[in-house]
């Protein structure tokens, strides 16, 4: 995708998509190949007056990693710091933006 479309789409989703205000927080998740496009929302969001940006990275391939080598139960398990982690996002009444760009293939195999 082109430069210009890029920053469009990064404008577009911290002006309308969350209609983030000057102060307020805002986090982004995405997969680890989508940093570039991250990274332009957070400039759009520090430009619109973001008090603070915070990235959260997973990585397709890791999770891939992982589910073929973890038990069920250490699976099943959800940590605590995760819990408190969205909790505390939401608690602060933070904007978020989930990029989600997904392989449907990588975990058939």
């Amino acid at each position: 995708m082109d430069e210009k479309r890029l920053n469009a789409y990064a404008k577009l989703l911290v002006t309308e998509g969350v209609n983030l205000q000057p102060g307020e927080k805002l986090y982004v998740r995405c997969d680890v190949t989508g940093a570039y496009f991250a990274r332009k929302i957070a400039e759009y969001a520090y430009s619109a007056g973001a008090f603070s940006v915070t990235m959260l990275f997973h990585d397709q391939e890791f999770t891939r990693l992982r589910y073929g080598a973890e038990s069920e139960e250490a699976l099943a398990a959800v940590p605590e710091w995760l819990r408190l982690q969205q909790n505390g996002i939401a608690e602060e009444r933070a904007a978020y933006i989930g990029i989600l760009q997904e392989d449907p293939e990588l975990l058939s195999s």
